[in-house]
């Protein structure tokens, strides 16, 4: 059975979706903590996060880097990519639209400048979340809203969706997702899977964002 290693830094992140991937997955991993910035270099890329797999005797089959990259490269690992060239394409579309969803929570929350912070946040809560959320739900409606993107099983498009509610959550309440019970569903779903529900609880899980220095 091949073994990962996830690096990156002590925070949830680009990496929080790998991570679900991998508890979904059943697969045998663990988070590495990189020292930076003197691993920099060492990175494929030069930036986090970063996917090693070794197999049975240890050895290293792949050094992945890009968030992306190492999504998709479990997913399909895992069977949490669809089933054929159509859902494959579908989860694409579907898991796009939920990245942008999260790039312009995070902007808002961490990037704006302090002075627009205000104006980024009514303009995300008001419409751009709403109108997103709206999309995400009547593909949902789509598959028969069995709380599954494609088919009859989970795929990676869930556990995005579930990220992505999570961070908001944290932020701005639960409100936000009530006017979609499709949504919410999903949501629920994942949160009842065994090893999802294990790794949420767990003490040792990171947290959303990386503590400031000295604590």
């Amino acid at each position: 059975m091949s073994r990962y290693e996830l690096v990156y830094f002590p925070m949830r992140g680009k990496a929080e979706t790998s991570r679900l991937l991998l508890v979904a997955g059943g697969a045998n991993w663990s988070n590495k903590t990189a020292q930076w910035p003197e691993e920099k270099d060492s990175m494929p890329f030069g930036q986090m996060p970063l996917l090693i797999e070794y197999n049975e005797s240890g050895e290293e089959v792949i050094r992945l880097a890009q968030s992306h990259a190492i999504e998709r490269y479990l997913a399909r690992k895992f069977g949490l990519a669809g089933s054929n060239e159509i859902e494959i394409a579908i989860l694409d579309s579907i898991i796009e639209s939920i990245r942008d969803l999260h790039d312009a929570f995070i902007y808002y929350a961490r990037k704006a400048p302090e002075v627009e912070k205000a104006a980024h946040r009514e303009t995300y809560l008001n419409t751009t979340l709403p109108n997103g959320l709206k999309y995400l739900a009547r593909f949902l409606e789509k598959n028969g809203n069995n709380r599954y993107y494609v088919g009859n099983k989970l795929s990676y498009a869930e556990l995005y969706l579930y990220v992505l509610v999570e961070f908001a959550t944290t932020f701005e309440g639960p409100e936000f997702i009530k006017p979609y019970p499709e949504l919410q569903r999903v949501v629920d779903l994942v949160q009842k899977h065994t090893g999802v529900k294990q790794y949420v609880d767990s003490p040792d899980r990171v947290p959303i964002f990386k503590p400031p220095a000295g604590k």
